[in-house]
């Protein structure tokens, strides 16, 4: 059970990891921001979703 929940924490590091290397070319990730029109996305700062998404993604990998 302790090597799942490393390997799984570990998974979320390096997720996190991506989002904040990539930046804003990571949106693509996020679900379902993809499939919104071109017209939506523009309303979105993919810069600070994405640096949200890998604040997330790192605490959720310190929680496990």
């Amino acid at each position: 059970m302790e090597n799942a929940t490393l390997a799984m924490s570990f998974a979320l590091f390096v997720l996190s990891s991506i989002f904040f290397i990539f930046k804003d070319r990571v949106s693509v990730l996020i679900q379902g921001y993809y499939f919104i029109s071109k017209n939506q996305r523009d309303l979105y700062d993919e810069f600070k979703l994405s640096k949200d998404y890998g604040i997330i993604l790192f605490k959720y990998g310190l929680i496990l």
